[in-house]
């Protein structure tokens, strides 16, 4: 829809479409679900804020049509395996300005969409694998004794890249720009 929704305590998505042009926030104090097996959608330009927490633990999730996930505050990555997958054109996106982590499972979660990280991206527990790219412009990449797979290149324009795991793909690292 048209209409912005704010969450105020908890909220669980299960399964479905988020569609439309409006926000949906996850306000300071409250926080997100995502722990079932169903099939996860947010579509149509919506833009999903997280000012609060948000806890994925099972099933894929699809971002389409512009979609993007503004991640203000903290998403855990508490997932076996699975997939953020870019949907029907214009490309979806993931801002991060909090803490990105994927904190257990011990295989790999994939990431097909673009990534701007100016916040803390962390792997702590398996491996974390762009598919698309990932361009950092302050913040944190932080490895935890786990692994980053970036297919689609990483490039650092600012801030630290720092910890102890092991490193594939493409990468620039514009040092001292």
């Amino acid at each position: 829809g048209i209409a912005n929704i704010f969450v105020n305590n908890f909220m669980s998505w299960d399964q479905g479409v988020v569609r439309g042009s409006a926000n949906l926030t996850i306000q300071p104090a409250a926080s997100l679900s995502l722990a079932t097996a169903g099939a996860k959608e947010l579509r149509d330009g919506r833009t999903l804020i997280l000012e609060g927490t948000a806890n994925w633990s099972d099933g894929d999730l699809l971002m389409g049509e512009g979609s993007t996930l503004d991640n203000r505050n903290n998403f855990q990555i508490v997932h076996v395996n699975g997939n953020i997958n870019n949907g029907p054109a214009p490309a979806s996106q993931i801002l991060n300005t909090g803490v990105f982590e994927k904190s257990a499972g011990i295989d790999t979660t994939n990431i097909r969409i673009p990534f701007v990280n100016n916040g803390d991206l962390r792997v702590s527990s398996g491996e974390l694998g762009f598919i698309a790219s990932v361009g950092q412009f302050s913040g944190r990449t932080e490895l935890m004794n786990a692994n980053f797979d970036f297919v689609g290149g990483y490039t650092m324009d600012g801030g630290t890249f720092e910890g102890a795991g092991s490193v594939s793909g493409n990468a620039i690292l514009n040092i001292g720009v």
